[in-house]
């Protein structure tokens, strides 16, 4: 399976329209915009009592679907690490690939 996600630019304004254009087709992909609650890196996140802090992606493209892009749109500025997670599945197992990008909204 191959997967890349490209943008035109890696700066962007509060409000502007941020497309995310895909190469390779796989079976599932999920979005972590990195804003506060969709971070990849806190996906398994738990306190001190074990209480579930987990971060949660957006379900994007399921197995009966083809999709070549995603826009998104950032409300508040910051410096945000998104995160694109794709995973091909067969009865012989399955395979994922996460793909980060670096991306400064600025007001």
């Amino acid at each position: 399976m191959g997967f890349d996600v490209t943008t035109a630019k890696a700066s962007y304004a509060v409000g502007d329209t941020v497309n995310f254009v895909f190469s390779g087709n796989p079976d599932l992909i999920t979005f972590y915009s990195g804003e506060q609650g969709s971070r990849y890196a806190n996906r398994n996140d738990v306190d001190s009592t074990g209480t579930s802090l987990t971060d949660v992606g957006s379900a994007l493209k399921d197995m009966t679907t083809r999709m070549d892009s995603y826009e998104y749109v950032y409300q508040q500025p910051g410096a945000y690490i998104v995160t694109f997670v794709a995973a091909n599945t067969t009865i012989y197992g399955s395979r994922t690939i996460v793909k980060e990008l670096n991306l400064t909204i600025m007001p």
